[in-house]
């Protein structure tokens, strides 16, 4: 039976609000969520592809397949990851909080996806 495995979390707080996420490999690729709620959901989905190293300097360019709500914190974050894992990443983001700033919840879910993948660079991809 194949079953899904949990590489790496992480989590971030500011007050009473806190963003998590978790990293699941697949094969050839990652699935990436983050939320501010009690569980995981859909959200904005978007893909990014790592760099081609035939055009050096390209950038990926991600895809929002699902959901409005987010699409430029969604294109960061699936760049971000898919850069440093060198891989596609899907990432499903979650984020229903409307007290905070945009601008705060922005920098906690990027300060929350570095964590996260520096805690898996430790651990050795």
């Amino acid at each position: 039976m194949v079953s899904l495995n949990i590489i790496a979390t992480s989590e971030v707080s500011h007050g009473d609000f806190s963003i998590s996420s978790s990293l699941i490999r697949l094969k050839h690729s990652y699935l990436l969520f983050v939320t501010d709620q009690d569980e995981f959901g859909l959200g904005t989905i978007t893909l990014a592809s790592q760099p081609s190293e035939v055009h050096t300097g390209s950038s990926s360019n991600p895809f929002n397949f699902f959901g409005i709500k987010n699409n430029m914190l969604a294109n960061i974050v699936s760049k971000t990851a898919s850069k440093t894992l060198k891989a596609p990443v899907m990432v499903m983001l979650l984020i229903k909080e409307t007290k905070l700033k945009q601008k705060r919840i922005n920098q906690l879910v990027i300060k929350n996806i570095k964590q996260l993948l520096e805690e898996l660079n430790n651990n050795d991809l």
